[in-house]
């Protein structure tokens, strides 16, 4: 069986001075040994023909850093990111399983936190591509933010509010009210939660949260049709039938938050028995157009 690229479109209007600025948004592409490689030329080819200025990737690029000690591994994952440089500016922010490894794939996943910064760095080195760990970038009229919450936050704090705002507030970002300010971060439980934007200054002036994280609440498709909304039925936490927001578009006052529905549904890392499941999901591919 094979999976097909479901595109979702969104159009945003500002005031500011960004005009007829085109992102492609993909996350949680969660690459390891066993993903199948093909699906990424078909990545590749989708975004060429949406001709974008930004492509932004919101973590969770590869499944685990126990992938990375393979080289085949590593040639693969720089392979993609030159060719999609070569289509416009890439924007990367940090995700749990970017920062993570894996222990143990039983029913109680095991994780330590990890990371490989030579293998960042390796990142960097690509034209075109900013790898953004808690660090800006900024071009003509928009800026993006990359905030990395940490390991703690994921896998000890459960995705506590009061943990994630100190994390952020421990950052400083240099903000400008009259660019378009693009905020990515992995996770977006709590983005547009009235404490937490009303707690962290830098938040105020953000225009529009990109996240993954959320695998699309492991939606389908089909059902996405007639269960409208931002629920999900299964949260990242492996937890039934979500409260939180996990995909689509969300938007307060004058923020706008998007989670991508992302690559794969379900990370390489799950028991191998689940694996069989990530074919009857689509790949997730949002493109945002704001003028």
């Amino acid at each position: 069986m094979r999976n097909e690229i479901l595109i979702k479109r969104y159009h945003l209007k500002t005031d500011k001075k960004i005009t007829n600025t085109k992102i492609v948004l993909i996350s949680d592409v969660h690459i390891s040994s066993i993903f199948k490689k093909d699906k990424l030329n078909e990545i590749i080819q989708i975004i060429t023909k949406e001709k974008p200025n930004y492509i932004c990737i919101p973590g969770d690029l590869i499944d685990g850093v126990n992938i990375l000690e393979e080289k085949d591994n590593v040639e693969v994952i720089l392979t993609f990111l030159k060719k999609l440089s070569a289509i416009a500016k890439v924007i990367i922010s940090i995700g749990n399983h970017d920062i993570s490894r894996l222990l143990s794939n039983t029913f109680h996943t095991k994780w330590k936190s990890e990371r490989n910064d030579e293998f960042f760095n390796q990142m960097r080195t690509i034209k075109n591509v900013e790898l953004l760990d808690n660090d800006t970038y900024e071009d003509k009229n928009i800026r993006f933010i990359c905030f990395t919450p940490s390991f703690e936050y994921y896998k000890k704090n459960d995705e506590d509010i009061d943990i994630l705002i100190k994390e952020m507030n421990d950052c400083i970002f240099a903000i400008d009210d009259f660019k378009y300010n693009v905020l990515l971060c992995h996770s977006p439980i709590h983005l547009l939660n009235d404490k937490l934007l009303n707690e962290v200054k830098f938040t105020k002036e953000v225009d529009l949260f990109l996240s993954g994280h959320m695998h699309n609440g492991m939606v389908h498709p089909i059902l996405e049709k007639v269960w409208k909304g931002n629920r999900g039925i299964i949260t990242p936490g492996k937890k039934l039938f979500s409260k939180r927001v996990t995909r689509g578009i969300l938007k307060k006052n004058d923020k706008t938050l998007i989670i991508s529905g992302g690559i794969t549904k379900l990370s390489y890392s799950a028991p191998n028995l689940f694996h069989c499941f990530n074919n009857f999901f689509p790949m997730n591919i949002e493109i945002v157009n704001i003028d």
